[in-house]
């Protein structure tokens, strides 16, 4: 009546694809249909990350329907191969299964290109767009390779005019109507004449007691054990000063 949470792959890894599954998740599901007399239900389980290398970006965590585990051949080992098979099929369902990182995010940006700039979409609608991208993608570079990498460079192309101009995907559908510039043209000016000087002045007091502290340091005989705790106390001392002042 409880539950059993496995990674049947294996081992950990960064490829942003299903490894073939080990045997050992039938094998447990088997033995407990031998031992207790009654099937238990195996639920598989997707994860996907949205950017598994930066901090608190989201997860999509996707549960399949449970596996059946009858109609499976006779013989222990051919059992347990059936239905590691059923395994690694269900859950290469409920995962994004890209041959490199690179693959991956050519993928995720034609997703951005064409998808993502109307409305903000879901972790779940943007996982189906990412299957079929990546299934097409397979498919095309297999027939159409130089018409492939063209795409691929104008498309990287585009990422890096965007980026020097300071503009986004979406900002290309964008009705630039007198409202919408006037807005902007009032954000600007706000952070220009308000958001700016509080942002250098913040700075200037933040700058004074880094220097004095560097000043001290060297004007104190410290050891090299004590460098770390004399840094921490007295930026905590100087610092709040220099808030305290500012306020």
């Amino acid at each position: 009546g409880e539950l059993i949470i496995i990674f049947p792959e294996g081992h950990s890894h960064a490829i942003p694809r299903l490894f073939p599954i080990k045997t050992g998740a039938a094998r447990m599901a088997l033995g407990s249909l031998a031992r207790m007399g009654k099937a238990p239900q195996v639920i598989p389980v997707g994860i996907t990350y949205t950017d598994q290398d930066k901090f608190r970006r989201s997860a999509l965590l996707q549960f399949g329907q449970p596996i059946r585990i009858d109609g499976l051949p006779d013989g222990e080992d051919a059992q347990v191969a059936a239905l590691t098979e059923r395994l690694q099929q269900h859950m290469s369902e409920l995962t994004v299964n890209a041959g490199s990182w690179e693959e991956l995010d050519f993928a995720m940006r034609l997703a951005g290109f064409f998808e993502m700039r109307r409305a903000k979409t879901s972790l779940q609608h943007r996982f189906t767009a990412m299957q079929t991208l990546l299934d097409n993608q397979h498919r095309l570079q297999a027939q159409y390779p130089r018409q492939m990498q063209n795409i691929e460079r104008r498309l990287y192309a585009f990422d890096r005019c965007c980026k020097t101009s300071g503009v986004e995907d979406y900002q290309l559908d964008i009705a630039y109507k007198p409202r919408v510039i006037l807005k902007f043209i009032a954000i600007a000016l706000s952070f220009a004449f308000i958001a700016l000087p509080l942002a250098l002045w913040g700075l200037l007091n933040s700058i004074l007691p880094y220097i004095g502290l560097k000043i001290g340091l060297r004007k104190f005989n410290i050891s090299k054990d004590q460098v770390d705790t004399a840094r921490v106390l007295g930026s905590i001392t100087l610092m709040s000063v220099f808030w305290t002042g500012q306020s």
